[in-house]
C-alpha cells in the first residue's frame, strides 16, 4: 500500500478540551476517508494534549509525534522554520512516500520537501490568506498571519505554482483558486459531514444557535439581534461573546459533540461578513433536520443550498423578518430542508488521490 505524509498543525484532536475548527473537522474526515486506500504518517509541528485523536484499528495510520508543545505564536513561528523540517526530514530518508499532503501552514515546507525527496506535492486550500491580488480583506486577518505572510509571500505563490494538485472544499473555492492560478489542477472535495439525513418536526423557532470563533464569524449581528428578539434564546457555542449582552445569550462554550449542539437549538445561524470558503456548519444543521440562516457570500450559498436560507445584509431587521417567515411558513421550511439535504448529499466525494 502507498504511503502518504501529511504535515500538520498540530495533532488533530476532536475533544471538548480542545477548540476544534470547521478545517480540523475536515481533515479529520478527510484522513479517514484515504486510509481506505493509503498508509498515512502524520507529521503535526505541534504536539498537543488529546484524549480522542484520529485512530484505526489497522496499521495504516501513524502520528509521528513532536515534542514540541507550546502555546506561543513566536515559538511555534521559529519550531515550524528551524526544526519541522529537519526532523521530518530524517524520517523521509529512511521511509517511500507517493504523496506529500499539505495544509495552510505547512504549505512552504511541503513544497521544500517535495523538491528534495522529488515526491509530488498535493497541499489543502479551505481558505485563500495567501493568495496573491487582494483576495481576502486583510482586516480579518490577525498580526501573527499578516506577518507570516509578508515574510513567506513569495515563497508561498512558488509553492502554489509547484503543486501537483489543490484540493479545495467548494466550486466558489475553485473559482476563485483558477482566477490567481488559472493553470494549476485543482479539485473539489466537498467536506465529509458524518451525519445522517434526518427531519424533525419544528413547530417553533425559540432557540437559536451561533458557532463563534472570531469577530468575523458575525459576533456583532447575533448580540444585536438578540436585543430585537427578547422572546427568543441564543445559544452561542465555541467562543464566549463578550462585553454587554442581553440576557438570552447564553454561552455554551466548546462542545465537539455536534450532534447535542443541533438537537439543543430549533435554529442556526451563520452571519459571516467574510467569504466562507465553504461554511460547513451550515449543511450540518441541515443535515441534523434544522433550518439555517446565512449570509449570502461565499460558500455559504453552496453549504445552504436554498434561497430561503440566504440572507442578503447584516441589518439585524433582516435576519428578524427571516426568522418570523420561518414561523409563519413551517411547511414551507421545512421542504427547504429535505431538498437542501439532497443536495448535500448530492455532492461529490470522489477520489482526490489515486
Amino acid at each position: 500500500m502507498n504511503k502518504i505524509a501529511f504535515l500538520v498543525h498540530s495533532e488533530i484532536c476532536i475533544s471538548d478540551d480542545h477548540q476544534v475548527g470547521g478545517g480540523e473537522l475536515s481533515n479529520y474526515f478527510l484522513i479517514l476517508k484515504l486510509l481506505d486506500k493509503f498508509e498515512i504518517d502524520v507529521f503535526p509541528i505541534k504536539n498537543i494534549s488529546c484524549n480522542k485523536s484520529v485512530s484505526k484499528p489497522q496499521d495504516t495510520f501513524k502520528v509521528i509525534k513532536s515534542k514540541y508543545s507550546g502555546q506561543n505564536r513566536v515559538s511555534f513561528f521559529f519550531q515550524k522554520i528551524f526544526f519541522f523540517k529537519n526532523r521530518v526530514s530524517k524520517i523521509f530518508k529512511t521511509k517511500k512516500y507517493k504523496y506529500i499532503v499539505s495544509t495552510r501552514s505547512t504549505l512552504t515546507i511541503g513544497n521544500e520537501l517535495s523538491k528534495k525527496f522529488n515526491i509530488p506535492h498535493v497541499t489543502i486550500v479551505r481558505a485563500y490568506e495567501d493568495f496573491d491580488g487582494g483576495i481576502l480583506n486583510k482586516d480579518t486577518e490577525s498580526v501573527y498571519r499578516r506577518i507570516d505572510r509578508f515574510i513567506y509571500r513569495n515563497k508561498t505563490l512558488e509553492a502554489f505554482h509547484n503543486c501537483c494538485l489543490i484540493i479545495t472544499n467548494s466550486n466558489f473555492m475553485k473559482n476563485k483558486i483558477l482566477s490567481v492560478f488559472p493553470k494549476l489542477k485543482v479539485k473539489i472535495s466537498y467536506p465529509i459531514l458524518g451525519i445522517t439525513a434526518n427531519l424533525k418536526n419544528i413547530y417553533e423557532f425559540n432557540k437559536i444557535g451561533f458557532i463563534n470563533r472570531s469577530s468575523i464569524k458575525g459576533d456583532g449581528l447575533v448580540k444585536d439581534l438578540a436585543k430585537l428578539m427578547k422572546d427568543k434564546t441564543f445559544f452561542v457555542f465555541g467562543k464566549n461573546l463578550e462585553g454587554a449582552l442581553s440576557n438570552n445569550i447564553i454561552n455554551k462554550g466548546y462542545i465537539s459533540d455536534r450532534d447535542l449542539i443541533f438537537r439543543s437549538v430549533d435554529l442556526f445561524i451563520v452571519p459571516s461578513i467574510w467569504e466562507e470558503p465553504y461554511g460547513r456548519v451550515a449543511s450540518e444543521a441541515i443535515l441534523s433536520g434544522i433550518p439555517v440562516l446565512v449570509s449570502k457570500i461565499g460558500g455559504l450559498i453552496e453549504a445552504a443550498p436554498n434561497q430561503l436560507f440566504w440572507v442578503n445584509t447584516l441589518d439585524p431587521e433582516e435576519w428578524k423578518y427571516k426568522i418570523k417567515f420561518f414561523e409563519k411558513n413551517i411547511n414551507l421550511t421545512l421542504a427547504a430542508i429535505k431538498l437542501s439535504q439532497e443536495i448535500i448529499n448530492s455532492y461529490q466525494h470522489d477520489e482526490v488521490l489515486s
